[in-house]
């Protein structure tokens, strides 16, 4: 199975100071209540730059585990049927 890295935030560390926000340029992460909360994993991924930001300490890399629903192309189960040459133009 296939594994994508995340953010994983100890909420016991995290100040809410907010770098990691200005960092994050997927928009993934936000402030709630006074601290960095990962809203939306799937906008998380491969620069994951806002670790390095953090002053507590409090950003990790977790590896999580992918289903085979989530690994699938958004495409996938589209093919064409018949036959085409290099040169063909597809519309």
């Amino acid at each position: 199975m296939k594994a994508k890295k995340i953010i994983k935030i100890d909420e016991n560390k995290c100040n809410g100071c907010g770098e990691c926000i200005t960092t994050c340029n997927k928009g993934g992460l936000k402030i709630i209540d006074g601290i960095a909360k990962l809203v939306k994993e799937s906008l998380c991924g491969s620069f994951i730059d806002c670790i390095g930001d953090c002053p507590t300490g409090a950003l990790t890399i977790k590896n999580k585990r992918l289903s085979a629903s989530n690994t699938l192309a958004p495409n996938a189960g589209c093919y064409l049927s018949g036959r085409y040459d290099a040169n063909d133009w597809l519309t």
